[in-house]
């Protein structure tokens, strides 16, 4: 098997193929590969999935058969081939069809070597340039991902008159996920979204409970984290959540951050609230071995390994920070846009609302409950959060609550993901 860079984004979007569009987390096997070449990796491995509709879209147009129909090794070849070629315009068509060819043959699909290297030849020579101009809707015309557009030699994208169907091709986002961002947020805000799920998103490290895009290398990042337990890595939509519950007097001396994660949350809990006792539950074996690590340098943390924590019960302050469609976080978590059917959406509501349902359980009489999501759907918000204070106890009112759509960085770098968070508890 070819060792390179290509080799790497294809095997890592092989499963992604093979099950899309519930598509698993599988990142690119970097080791071996230098500097240069593991971004290369991560770059074509991210942009396959961050325009996989697009991409087989455009493929589509050389193809006899779909190609969702063909086989997983085949469709990864050409996904990625395809990424480098519309996408990363610095690289040299020749060597991404050359070692598309080589790719296909060494996965065993050799028969179908002549058909890639056809398709792709015929995908290159649909790109006619690139243009800083801003994007603007057209059939001939991708958005580049950072303002400006990638002008295509024919008509290929459905017409703009249409704009959902446009805008489901041109910035590879399923059509249910738009018509729900149409009705909830209109024509204009919801292209904005979508655009947004298009950018490379900044990175922003926090320090003294306060946010900054970083502007160094992954090496020096790494180097600046491990100098102090207290910074992170954090976007200001996440970090707003807790934040929110800042100012709460009195204090809470008692803290349950139920769905932990990695502990991103529960060492800002730590960080607002250092005089409180906070208990961070992870069921996940793996999430839990980063959570341990995140909170082995913090006092007040407890770490569950489990998600029942009436041993410590009950709470003055529950976070739940519940799994979600990750609506908010798509130029993140790029290949979650095509989980976001109605049918996940449903999944999701019943297993948001088993995790309040267990949460209340364990709350104090005069506690408080910070709801919060990465997501910007009503069903997982708003409407969890009414759910909420009907099933709270009695008395409870909605204290406060935002939500943040996602924004583009501009030239300072800033900008944020989108978020939810909704505060319940007694009246002030």
């Amino acid at each position: 098997m070819l060792r390179s860079a290509r080799a790497a984004a294809v095997h890592a979007l092989i499963p992604a193929a093979e099950r899309f569009p519930d598509i698993p987390i599988v990142e690119p096997d970097l080791a071996g590969l230098s500097d240069a070449d593991a971004r290369l990796a991560v770059a074509i491995h991210r942009t396959a999935l961050q325009r996989w509709l697009t991409l087989e879209h455009i493929l589509d147009r050389s193809l006899k058969q779909p190609a969702r129909k063909l086989g997983p090794e085949v469709r990864a070849v050409l996904l990625a081939g395809a990424a480098q070629l519309v996408f990363l315009d610095r690289l040299p068509a020749y060597a991404v069809i050359d070692e598309a060819v080589s790719l296909a043959k060494s996965l065993g699909a050799g028969r179908a070597a002549g058909m890639v290297n056809a398709v792709l030849r015929k995908t290159d020579a649909l790109v006619a340039g690139r243009s800083e101009e801003p994007w603007t809707p057209a059939a001939d015309r991708l958005p580049d991902g950072e303002g400006g557009a990638i002008e295509l030699s024919r008509n290929v994208l459905p017409k703009p008159d249409n704009l959902l169907a446009h805008l489901a091709v041109a910035t590879s986002h399923p059509l249910p996920l738009l018509q729900r961002w149409f009705k909830t947020f209109g024509r204009e805000t919801a292209a904005a979204i979508a655009l947004h799920g298009l950018t490379q998103p900044p990175t922003f490290v926090v320090e003294d409970e306060s946010a900054r895009p970083w502007t160094g290398t992954a090496n020096e990042l790494r180097t600046w984290l491990a100098a102090d337990p207290a910074r992170r890595v954090q976007d200001p939509a996440s970090l707003a959540s807790v934040a929110a519950a800042a100012d709460l007097d009195p204090p809470p001396e008692t803290v349950l951050d139920l769905c932990a994660g990695r502990g991103t949350k529960t060492r800002q809990l730590a960080a607002v609230f250092p005089d409180a006792r906070v208990v961070a539950c992870e069921p996940d074996a793996g999430r839990l071995d980063d959570l341990a690590a995140a909170a082995e340098a913090i006092p007040n943390v407890t770490v569950r390994r489990d998600s029942d924590p009436t041993s410590h019960a009950p709470f003055d302050l529950i976070v739940l920070d519940v799994p979600c469609s990750n609506t908010g976080v798509l130029a993140r978590r790029p290949g979650a846009r095509y989980r976001a059917t109605s049918t996940h959406l449903r999944s999701l509501v019943g297993l948001q609302r088993e995790i309040i349902t267990r949460a209340l359980d364990h709350l104090a009489p005069s506690g408080r409950v910070l709801y919060c999501t990465c997501s910007i759907d009503p069903a997982e918000n708003q409407e969890q959060a009414r759910w909420l204070l009907e099933h709270a106890p009695s008395g409870a009112v909605l204290l406060r609550e935002a939500t943040l759509l996602p924004t583009p960085p501009d030239t300072e770098g800033s900008g944020h993901d989108g978020s939810y968070h909704a505060l319940v508890g007694p009246p002030v």
